[in-house]
């Protein structure tokens, strides 16, 4: 029986020593998966050094509008100073030899909107010096070649993302029906026309245009009602270019606009109210209201004063709203998704489809812990329009402007083109993670050391 009892309390001893050795190695695999998942988030957070392309001497006040696809182009708008103040110029770069292959000899009035990367043209009314109006106009800037697309009264409203078409808004004299056509900027081809014929007293305004994809067109129009106080009618049309109108929309509202572009079947609705703004989002062509300023609760209803003052914009899923201050905002449930943090100092909207990038100045964090260390370590991050989520942060302040369709190009305000993507900051990311790991080897090597003395006490014991 002594023996037999000496043997289960081994076993059992045993057993013990065993499961304690799991438990330990548990721990350590949780420890060190824990380490892991610090290393991945860091991977992502840790600023990177882009790979720098080229360096583009900008001028002062000159900014980049797009790439243009295909050609390692790089078209720019500057504002030079003249005589009567000022006018817009383009310019057009190769990318790589860093130098200016055109440059517009004579003022050109257009928007961003009318920059077509794809078909690498700009659209605007061009004039000569002391003028005030001039004829629409294709300047192409591959060859730097102008080409005269129609009249003065010719308005370009939009270009299509893939085809050569544009949407022109034809402005005639007082009491003729205003037309949108749809003109083929390669051959002067008609596609479609529209004229919305007035009633006898309301005159139709067209306001804007929006190519949806595929021959779809969207058209914004509003006249003025004969009502006290007066108020504006908007109808919203949707067209095919071959099937002709497939859907409308028409409502009123007091001292408000349609916005375009329309994202994900919805609609910005934006103007005054009280002193401040007011800004909707409609479902298209249904009319309800999805999301409403006004409607928020008072203790988030405005991030800043100006909240609600400018025009917001809709991300391509319809489903967030990012305004100016700029806060994000989810159009749905009116809950806030992303704003500005205690490092975030500026903001570039429109950094490429989906995303945004903001410039960060860490300075305020540093002086939490050293109150008088002047360096103002700056960062630009960018994030995910739909949820606010860092997909990678830069280091300095020359806020993201815009990509390349292709994604392998990027360039900010300072003239700087770098590769895309960006990789992690390995280097960097090894320091990091050496010492975070650091209090895992040491607590490693205290209890291997422990260890080792208790085996050697124990062998030397009689």
């Amino acid at each position: 029986m002594g023996d037999t009892a000496l043997a289960a309390q081994a076993a059992t001893l045993n057993g013990e020593h065993d499961a304690m050795k799991w438990v330990r190695r548990g721990l350590w695999m949780a420890a060190w998966g824990f380490w892991l998942w610090l290393g991945i988030g860091l991977a992502r957070e840790l600023p990177r050094s882009p790979r720098c392309i080229a360096e583009l001497s900008f001028s002062e006040h000159e900014r980049p509008l797009g790439f243009v696809d295909g050609d390692g182009l790089l078209a720019t708008e500057r504002w030079a100073q003249n005589e009567s103040g000022g006018e817009a110029r383009c310019s057009v770069w190769e990318v790589a030899s860093g130098v200016r292959r055109h440059d517009l000899d004579w003022p050109l009035l257009w928007t961003r909107e009318l920059f077509a990367p794809k078909h690498g043209v700009v659209i605007g009314n061009r004039r000569k010096a002391g003028a005030k109006q001039g004829e629409l106009t294709l300047f192409d800037l591959r060859t730097g070649e102008w080409r005269p697309l129609g009249p003065e009264s010719w308005r370009v409203e939009a270009v299509h993302p893939e085809q050569p078409w544009a949407a022109i808004d034809e402005r005639p004299d007082d009491g003729e029906a205003e037309k949108v056509l749809v003109l083929d900027f390669r051959t002067g081809a008609r596609i479609f026309e529209w004229t919305k014929l007035p009633s006898v007293k309301v005159q139709v305004y067209v306001q804007d245009c929006q190519f949806l994809g595929g021959d779809e067109l969207l058209i914004t129009a509003f006249n003025f009602l004969e009502t006290r106080p007066a108020r504006v009618r908007w109808d919203v049309y949707h067209f095919s270019l071959s099937r002709g109108e497939l859907a409308r929309m028409s409502f009123e509202r007091e001292h408000c606009g349609v916005k375009l572009p329309m994202q994900g079947g919805r609609l910005v609705l934006f103007g005054p109210l009280d002193g401040e703004g007011m800004v909707r989002v409609l479902e298209f062509p249904s009319g309800r209201v999805v999301f409403s300023s006004a409607e928020l609760p008072a203790n988030q209803r405005a991030a800043s004063t100006n909240e609600w003052k400018s025009t917001p914009t809709l991300s391509p899923s319809g489903r967030r709203l990012m305004t100016v201050h700029p806060t994000l905002w989810d159009v749905d449930d009116g809950r806030q998704v992303w704003r500005l943090g205690p490092t975030d100092v500026g903001i570039e909207r429109q950094a490429s489809p989906g995303l945004f990038s903001v410039e960060e100045d860490w300075q305020p964090l540093i002086n939490l812990v050293w109150p008088s260390w002047e360096i103002h370590p700056a960062t630009t991050a960018v994030r995910d329009i739909e949820t606010g989520a860092l997909r990678y942060r830069l280091w300095g302040d020359d806020l993201q402007v815009c990509t390349s369709s292709d994604g392998k190009m990027a360039t900010g305000k300072l003239g700087l083109v770098y590769a895309l993507p960006v990789g992690p900051n390995y280097p960097l990311l090894a320091l990091c993670q050496a010492i975070l790991a650091l209090p895992l080897v040491l607590l490693w090597a205290i209890m291997r050391w422990r260890r080792k003395r208790r085996l050697r006490l124990a062998s030397a014991t009689p």
